[in-house]
């Protein structure tokens, strides 16, 4: 009896001892688990910081045209806010307006406006490719480009620096996570865009949306109840 007593007694000490081992495993994993968990979220705190940094300065980004003055992605008010200065032109804005003049001109059937609108037609989009090639370039890497990459400036002539200001927002909400410093030229940024039509422009469909040629699926009704252009949509005009 006292030796089945005994060994009850190790029995039950020994579940005690695994039951205090399976505790400490599981409180160790769930401390490690809750930490990698804050860490993944503080790293795409931090990733999520410098795109939108990339994002702003890309906005920010004018090119100096022959026709048109500046050029941006979004229209935006002359430089110092003199109003009676030459705004910046957003591309969407150039395009809208172009195929506006020709829509009219069509109409009227002045060959002059025609030659005219089409023209604007054509360097609003030439315009656009250079926009394009200029944000490119300076999202690359410097040593891609040989040491050089052409200079991003804003309306005022200052230079943007996206790759290194996207570096410096990532870098500012990293450091909580204890890691050290990011590895050197280890940022890359790519540049993509929507398809399918799946985004709306800030341009609207002129009116009367009859006489306007835009085909079905190449515009959009906004919050506001009005018809846009679709974006990345071509809409031709006869």
């Amino acid at each position: 009896m006292k030796r089945a007593k005994e060994q009850k007694g190790n029995t039950l000490a020994l579940v005690v001892v695994c039951i205090g081992v399976i505790a400490v495993l599981v409180a160790f994993f769930a401390l490690n688990y809750g930490q990698f968990l804050g860490t993944h979220k503080r790293a795409q705190t931090a990733i999520d910081a410098a795109a939108l940094q990339a994002a702003r300065d890309i906005g920010r980004v004018v090119i100096s045209n022959g026709r048109f003055g500046r050029v941006a992605l979004c229209d935006d008010v002359p430089p110092g806010g003199d109003l009676n200065a030459r705004p910046v032109w957003g591309l969407n804005t150039l395009l809208g307006t172009a195929r506006l003049d020709l829509l009219i001109a069509n109409r009227l059937g002045n060959t002059t406006m025609i030659y005219l609108a089409r023209q604007d037609l054509d360097a609003a989009q030439a315009a656009g490719r250079d926009l394009a090639d200029t944000i490119l370039v300076a999202c690359h890497q410097p040593a891609a480009y040989g040491g050089t990459v052409q200079a991003c400036k804003d309306k005022n002539g200052d230079v943007v620096q996206i790759l290194a200001n996207a570096e410096q927002a990532y870098q500012e909400n990293s450091r909580r996570l204890g890691k050290g410093e990011m590895v050197a030229d280890s940022m890359k940024i790519s540049v993509g865009q929507l398809v399918g039509g799946t985004a709306e422009t800030n341009i609207p469909v002129p009116e009367p949306f009859e006489r306007a040629q835009v085909p079905e699926g190449a515009y959009m009704t906004n919050q506001d109840g009005q018809k846009v252009y679709k974006a990345y949509v071509t809409v031709d005009t006869q």
